[in-house]
């Protein structure tokens, strides 16, 4: 008597269900590091509203790029398109049948492992008085571990020994066992299976290295943008020699397995072009971005938005750079003359104050100078107000210089003299005064830079 929970039992046991075997459609793997990508730049799209501007358009882009190089990483590192292969033909379907079958057979070969497709033609076919679905894939790997391991079959053998010897025990098809036999022999000039192992081992290895070079080139396009393209640039020439190992190593003679009505014989998948094409772009963005670095550094810095401020130092000299020798001796003895020859101490002070005001601001970016007005120029913008109780360490406000420039003047005038340069009581004075009168225009030009008393 059938109880409400008897479907599926036998003999009260648990509920049995048959297994309902699907073929093949995709690679999980591929799918899931495409999934994953996607994922992460359909975040990205979420708050691109939130930022201002044109910066929305130069964030987007540079998100693009940088999550579409490093998913052609991941993607060419784990991917199975390397070679491909592909015919259709007339061929024997298993052991212990005479009828032949029409079938599309398909191989293609990655970094650790080679896939075999067998696709009938139509898919199911009446086979000795019975109907059969043909639709196999099946994956050898050559891989985990690398190591070729001992002839034969044994568990001592290699990892694409011991699957070849589980397929013929579970009864594959024909087709599918024949191409795997080419990669299980090793001896003589038969050691494709060698080859394709050791192209396959140093190929990945570089697109590993590959890897957490592009990881670092991102870090450093917020911080160093040379230093960022010096990492992009060698990103793009591991993939590239990825690409020239893989195609150098593989094997001495070219594959081609022979069939009844056709020879399959392999070409370059699409896996193989991405990384070629992937390691072109790092490269040319890699150029481009030090070009940039080197001649338009501000456009580049805003691009990225990097301050470019960080990549200035300041350093000063006293209108005898660039001069020869010998006039740079003259001017000295010059000095030393007057120095020596009056007692005068306003003549003093007139002569120290004329070197004084011959001091010229240079600002130096990792080994370039270039002038103030050229930084005045690309650096205009504001600058936060000193918080309230903080140390004015040389910088102020607009106000505050005009302020103190004009209780100097007023101060100025009121010293008497009876003869030119002897306006200030000082030479010191006088180079205060000159200080304060350059940061004034300094940051009435959008951009303020400490001059530091000399």
């Amino acid at each position: 008597m059938s109880g409400w929970f008897d479907y599926g039992r036998s003999n009260g046991g648990p509920t049995l269900y048959s297994p309902n075997k699907t073929a093949v459609t995709v690679d999980v793997l591929e799918a899931g590091f495409i999934f994953a990508v996607l994922i992460v730049f359909f975040s990205f799209l979420l708050i691109l509203p939130g930022v201002r501007g044109t910066e929305r358009v130069k964030v987007a882009i540079r998100i693009t790029v940088s999550l579409f190089i490093g998913a052609c990483i991941m993607i060419c590192n784990f991917g199975q398109e390397w070679e491909v292969g592909h015919i259709k033909t007339h061929t024997q379907y298993k052991a212990g049948v005479s009828d032949e079958i029409e079938a599309n057979i398909g191989m293609k070969i990655g970094l650790r492992s080679i896939n075999i497709t067998l696709k009938g033609d139509p898919v199911r076919q009446e086979i000795a008085n019975i109907t059969e679905t043909i639709n196999y894939n099946e994956r050898f790997h050559w891989s985990n571990p690398w190591g070729q391991g001992r002839r034969g079959f044994s568990q001592f053998a290699g990892n694409i020994n011991q699957e070849y010897r589980a397929a013929n025990f579970k009864g594959l098809p024909y087709p599918i066992l024949w191409i795997a036999e080419y990669f299980v022999f090793d001896g003589e000039g038969i050691r494709w299976g060698r080859y394709y192992r050791w192209s396959g081992f140093y190929s990945h290895i570089m697109i590993w290295l590959a890897f957490p070079l592009w990881i670092i080139a991102n870090i450093l396009s917020f911080m160093v943008i040379r230093y960022s393209s010096y990492l992009l640039g060698m990103t793009g020439g591991c993939l590239l020699i990825a690409n020239i190992v893989y195609a150098s190593v593989r094997n001495p003679t070219d594959l081609t397995i022979p069939f009844e009505d056709d020879i399959m014989k392999l070409a370059w998948g699409w896996t193989f072009w991405l990384n070629l094409v992937n390691g072109i772009i790092c490269c040319i963005i890699a150029i481009v971005m030090f070009l940039m670095d080197m001649l338009c550094q501000d456009k580049i810095a805003e691009f990225f938005g990097v301050d470019p401020l960080q990549d200035y130092e300041e350093y000063y000299t006293d209108g005898s750079e660039g001069k020869s020798g010998s006039e740079r001796k003259m001017a000295k003895a010059a000095s030393s003359q007057n120095g020596h020859d009056t007692n005068d101490e306003a003549a003093i002070g007139d002569a120290t104050n004329k070197r004084e005001s011959q001091l010229q601001p240079h600002y130096r970016r990792r080994g370039f100078t270039i002038t103030s007005k050229q930084v005045k120029k690309s650096l205009r913008r504001p600058r936060a107000a000193p918080r309230q109780g903080e140390v004015n360490n040389g910088i102020g406000s607009i106000e505050e210089d005009e302020q103190i420039t004009s209780n100097m003047l007023d101060n100025s005038s009121s010293v008497s003299g009876d003869g030119e340069g002897e306006l200030y009581e000082n030479a010191d004075q006088f180079a205060k005064h000159q200080q304060q009168q350059q940061r004034t225009l300094d940051a009435q030009s959008g951009v303020y830079i400490e001059l530091s008393d000399k």
